[in-house]
């Protein structure tokens, strides 16, 4: 996603220990609108997670602390 420049500085970043370098990758991540992709794929795996665990013989009540669990996961910020 990323474009030639920011690829190149983006190795550049992994090797080295710059003091920017979280801000600078966090960065280009927003410019090639990284956590928005990611975001997505999260919400799809989720789905797809849900939807397999509602195929489960399993009392529903006994699926639902894990469904808690997942709901949390996906919607912490880190």
């Amino acid at each position: 996603m990323a474009t030639g420049h920011q690829a190149k500085e983006l190795k550049n970043l992994l090797h080295n220990n710059a003091v920017d370098k979280i801000d600078k990758v966090l960065q280009i991540f927003k410019e090639c609108s990284v956590d928005e992709w990611a975001q997505k794929l999260k919400e799809k795996y989720l789905q797809t997670a849900l939807n397999h665990l509602e195929e489960i013989a399993v009392l529903s009540a006994r699926k639902k602390p894990l469904k808690e669990l997942a709901k949390y996961l996906i919607e912490r910020e880190y």
